[in-house]
C-alpha cells in the first residue's frame, strides 16, 4: 500500500485514478488468496509460514480524556505463523500532524504500537479492534505508568490500495459581545474547522466554536462523504452525548448545520456555521 497526502489541485485527479476496475479485481485475489490459505489449513493442519499479504486497515481513534479524534492508517505484513508487521500513521484532527506507527498485531488481535514525530519517539499504545477493551490506552512511553483512554473503529480495509488523505484549515470571523458588568463589549472572534478528506470517503473533523459571552464549544470525529455533503451522527449513550452534523462541501467553503448538539457546546454558541478555507 501507498500512502499519500494529497495536494489540494492533485486530489481529484489521484481519485479519479483509484477508482480502477483492475483494483476491484484486486480484492477479490486477496479474498481468493484468503480462501486458498483456509482450504490449505484444512488440508495440511497448518499454513506455511513462506506465505505472505498485506492489507490496510483505516481506523477512527479517539484518544485520551477528552477524546481527541484521529485518523489511523496501519498497514498490515502478515507471514503465516508469525504476527503482524504493522506500519502506518495517524493525525490528531486538530493538530494535523502526521506520526508515524510502527510494531506488531499478535495473533489475539492486540495493536502494540510504537509513536514518533521527525524520528523522536512521541507516544507507545496498546489496544484490539474489537469491544474496546478497558485495557486499551496510549502512554508517552512503554514504560509509562500515567496512561490515556484509547478507542478505536474500524472505517475500512483496504488490498493493495492506495490511501489519500488531504488536510485543510477553514475559519469564520465574526464579533461577539461580551458583558463586562456594565454594558456589552464587542469583540472579534474566531471559529476554527480542521478537516482530513480520507479517499473522497470519509471527512475526519475537529470544530471550535465561540459564541456570545465568550461561551465555547468543540466537537470532532469523522464524517460519512456522500456527494458535496458529509453526516456525522453521534448517538451517543447520554442525552448530552447526542450530535448530529451536516457538512455542505464546496470548492472554498464548507457549511456546518447542527441538529441537537446542545451537549458540545455553551447556550450562547453553535456549530452551524459557513466557515472559508483558509489553506
Amino acid at each position: 500500500m501507498k500512502f499519500f497526502t494529497a495536494l489540494p489541485w492533485l486530489f481529484l485527479v489521484i481519485v479519479g485514478c483509484s477508482a480502477d476496475p483492475e483494483e476491484a479485481e484486486e480484492v477479490s485475489e486477496f479474498e481468493e488468496i484468503i480462501t486458498i490459505y483456509a482450504a490449505e489449513e484444512e488440508e495440511e493442519g497448518e499454513l506455511r509460514s513462506d506465505q505472505v499479504y498485506d492489507y490496510t486497515q483505516i481506523l477512527s481513534v479517539n484518544i485520551g480524556l477528552y477524546e481527541e479524534p484521529g485518523v489511523m492508517v496501519l498497514d498490515h505484513y502478515v507471514a503465516q505463523g508469525e504476527a503482524a508487521h504493522i506500519d502506518g500513521y495517524y493525525w490528531y484532527n486538530k493538530h494535523q500532524k502526521m506520526l508515524q506507527l510502527e510494531g506488531f498485531c499478535d495473533d489475539e488481535g492486540c495493536f502494540y504500537l510504537t509513536e514518533s514525530y521527525k524520528g523522536e519517539n512521541t507516544g507507545y499504545m496498546e489496544f484490539t479492534l474489537e469491544g474496546n477493551s478497558e485495557d486499551a490506552f496510549w502512554s508517552i512511553s512503554d514504560a509509562s505508568k500515567e496512561r490515556e483512554t484509547f478507542k478505536a473503529t474500524v472505517l475500512e480495509t483496504r488490498v493493495n490500495d492506495d490511501v489519500y488523505v488531504e488536510d485543510h484549515y477553514y475559519t469564520f470571523e465574526h464579533t461577539i459581545t461580551i458583558y463586562d458588568g456594565e454594558g456589552d463589549v464587542e469583540e472579534e472572534a474566531l471559529n476554527e474547522l480542521h478537516v482530513s478528506f480520507i479517499n473522497e470517503k470519509y471527512l475526519a473533523f475537529k470544530i471550535f466554536v465561540i459564541g456570545r459571552n465568550a461561551h465555547l464549544g468543540d466537537v470532532g470525529g469523522v464524517a460519512i462523504i456522500e456527494g458535496d455533503k458529509a453526516y456525522y451522527d453521534n448517538a451517543g449513550e447520554e442525552d448530552w452525548d447526542v450530535c448530529k452534523l451536516t457538512f455542505d462541501i464546496g470548492d472554498d467553503e464548507i457549511t456546518v448545520h447542527e441538529d441537537d448538539c446542545s451537549g458540545y457546546h455553551g447556550m450562547n454558541a453553535s456549530f452551524d456555521c459557513a466557515f472559508e478555507l483558509v489553506k
